[in-house]
């Protein structure tokens, strides 16, 4: 999951993805999270979604969510558990939060 694209493309809205496709990112959900010192975090959803034609008409697929905190990836390691990419460091995350991804 790389952040860096689909992220820079969610705030310019749709772009063209291929010919006759289209491709946006929206924001899907948000949770909050924490780190071993009690700071909390909140924690977004990305989604990539691509328009398609097919015989029964256009279709929208759901691609695989991204997540961010302030711009910075964050990776999942499992629910309720995530790593906060910065560097020099990443931060481990923990969330009992029930929209937690």
């Amino acid at each position: 999951m790389l952040r860096s694209n689909a992220f820079a493309r969610a705030g310019v809205g749709p772009s063209t993805w291929q010919k006759g496709n289209q491709m946006s990112i929206e924001q899907t959900g948000q949770f909050t999270a924490h780190d071993a010192e009690g700071n909390q975090y909140v924690i977004c959803v990305f989604t990539p979604f691509k328009e398609v034609r097919s015989s029964k008409g256009l279709h929208r697929i759901a691609g695989i969510p991204e997540l961010t905190c302030n711009g910075l990836h964050v990776n999942r390691i499992d629910k309720g558990r995530y790593e906060l990419l910065s560097r020099p460091q990443t931060t481990e995350l923990f969330s009992d939060d029930p929209d937690a991804f």
